[in-house]
């Protein structure tokens, strides 16, 4: 890679190339590397420009743009012709959590555009999961003011279950509980 030659396994003759190496991960390689499951040799290689993209949680403000994006997207591989989001649609994709970043907004967008029968997404063309979050992403931190220690405690738990899908092994681990805790604080904030 760094002399920009190659030979190809089985052959004894190298190749000339001039090429650029655009790598992406969501692991810690750093970690990887002490636990011997990365070549630290490799690392260094690739490590030359690092560009890191915030969560799409951190960027709301890109989610409107990218949706419209997406939706374009969708409609000319599918042959559609959904003109866009209501206002509403928008707030709700704006204010959910998006755990699986971009490619889960990619795919919730190019679903709904598929299933929807008018020429503009709602929220109700939306699916159940994002219809149903919290508008505690649109207020932000403003949102919490006033807020009792319970009732952080219970939208924390709440937000992580959504993360999860329901899944409270995960959950637990995410919250850094024990998972008969987490049943506890669950039945405790009659939480489902």
């Amino acid at each position: 890679m760094e002399h920009r030659e190659f030979t190809p396994v089985g052959s004894t003759e190298v190749h000339r190339v001039d090429v650029r190496v655009i790598v992406a991960t969501n692991a810690d390689l750093k970690k990887k590397i002490e636990d011997r499951q990365f070549r630290e040799d490799l690392y260094y290689r690739l490590n030359q420009w690092v560009i890191e993209v915030p969560p799409l949680r951190q960027r709301r403000q890109d989610i409107s743009l990218l949706a419209l994006h997406l939706l374009d997207r969708a409609n000319a591989e599918h042959g559609l012709s959904v003109e866009g989001f209501s206002g509403e649609a928008l707030k709700k994709l704006t204010s959910y959590h998006w755990p699986g970043n971009v490619r889960e907004l990619a795919n919730v967008v190019n679903r709904v555009a598929c299933e929807v029968e008018s020429r503009r997404i709602e929220v109700d063309d939306l699916p159940e999961s994002i219809r149903g979050s919290h508008q505690l992403a649109i207020a932000g931190v403003g949102g919490l003011v006033g807020l009792t220690r319970d009732e952080l405690e219970k939208l924390h738990i709440q937000l992580t279950l959504q993360a999860t899908n329901g899944n409270r092994e995960e959950a637990a681990k995410l919250l850094r509980i024990g998972t008969r805790t987490l049943y506890r604080k669950i039945k405790e904030y009659d939480l489902q």
